[in-house]
């Protein structure tokens, strides 16, 4: 089924045929305009000043069609646009950075998607999502990114039970910060941490192929926030490339509770665009979207045993992520590559990490007295 958007004619090769032609280049103004609600010939600033509101970095996928269409574009503009391509640059870098020390991370969604598009279209991208499949090599490699960083904020979040598993927030300032939100990096041993309710964590299986891995990770972005163009511009790059069958694809989203999440996402695309052969899995996966649907609705929570008292563990028990805060940052070098956990008293847990040390919690504010009795605990017990 077409979408119901008028392909654009780009380059002189039309979406439908021609040599050359791709999917993608369906991505026009007058296109993303009707995806914001505007009409077709709304200001640019309108346009510009809607993506912004969806989404912060959506305004560089705007401009890069822009530019890819011949529009002039002021100086603003083009720097906006040289700072987005050296951000992607700066997040090249830092994933070399990290296979170094941790050869296991890779890159989902991101890089691996922006590879696929076309020379002239800008991925629009905010962090970078870097999946270490080996647990052991995860502190690894935020060690290598903290080492070039060391101003870096450092943050960990907690999921799981009963040994948790941490993702590592590292953030840095960005290359100009009164205009462009901090560089941020995101480390996990999988990309699917789940909503906190019928779908929790689950291990995406690193042979399964790029193109499942970049799929599944996009899905789980449904979880998080609406679907938005870069995703339809993602849809359509996957569209254009060589796919897996589609069973393959279906039983990926089966495995990992997805089926909702992308027939979504088709849907959406496929109201706007020619998705292409993915409209064969948009129609393939009605079904198990409607018995993943099914089999959330009758979910319902476990009860955690009355042994576990810590608040930090009842919560990870229940599948809620934890966050934390900093107590300690330590020379990774003084420490192993794993990380403890230990209950502390009051509402907390104590992560001791190769990166420092973190009080997890479930407070939405740590008092002074608590980090300070953290500290001095840490501080008694080396």
């Amino acid at each position: 089924m077409a979408g119901t958007g008028t392909t654009r004619v780009v380059n002189g090769a039309d979406a439908g045929g021609g040599a050359g032609a791709r999917l993608v280049d369906q991505l026009s103004l007058p296109l993303l305009a009707r995806i914001f609600g505007l009409d077709e010939g709304v200001s640019p600033y309108l346009l510009l000043s809607t993506a912004a509101q969806v989404r912060s970095t959506l305004p560089h996928l705007v401009l890069s069609v822009a530019e890819r269409e011949g529009a002039a574009l002021g100086s603003g503009s083009r720097d906006t646009l040289a700072r987005a391509r050296g951000r992607a640059s700066g997040y090249a870098d830092v994933m070399r950075t990290v296979v170094a020390r941790a050869p296991s991370a890779r890159i989902v969604k991101g890089a691996s998607m922006a590879a696929s598009y076309p020379r002239a279209l800008l991925r629009p991208v905010g962090d970078a999502d870097i999946w270490v499949p080996e647990r052991t090599e995860l502190w690894r490699a935020a060690a290598a990114i903290v080492a070039e960083r060391p101003m870096a904020d450092v943050r960990i979040t907690l999921y799981g039970t009963p040994a948790p598993f941490p993702v590592v927030t590292v953030q840095w300032p960005s290359e100009d910060p009164w205009l462009d939100k901090p560089m941020k990096a995101e480390l996990f041993p999988t990309p699917l941490a789940g909503n906190g309710r019928a779908v929790g964590p689950r291990m995406l299986d690193p042979g399964a192929g790029q193109t499942v891995h970049d799929l599944m990770a996009l899905c789980e972005e449904g979880f998080q926030r609406p679907f938005n163009p870069k995703d339809i511009a993602d849809v359509l790059v996957l569209a254009d490339s060589p796919l897996p069958p589609t069973g393959v694809l279906v039983a990926a989203t089966a495995e990992y509770a997805l089926a909702p999440e992308l027939a979504r996402l088709l849907d959406y695309a496929a109201r706007w665009c020619d998705i292409g052969s993915l409209e064969e899995l948009r129609l393939a996966v009605a079904d198990e979207a409607r018995r993943e649907r099914d089999r959330r609705d009758r979910w319902r929570r476990s009860r955690v045993p009355d042994h576990v008292t810590n608040p930090v563990r009842r919560w990870l028990a229940y599948g809620m992520p934890v966050p934390s805060v900093v107590l300690n940052r330590v020379d990774p070098a003084t420490r192993g590559d794993d990380a403890s956990y230990e209950d502390f008293v009051g509402d907390h847990l104590i992560a001791r990490t190769p990166l420092g040390d973190f009080l997890a919690t479930t407070r939405e504010v740590v008092s002074a007295q608590d980090a300070r009795a953290a500290r001095a605990y840490l501080a008694s017990s080396v």
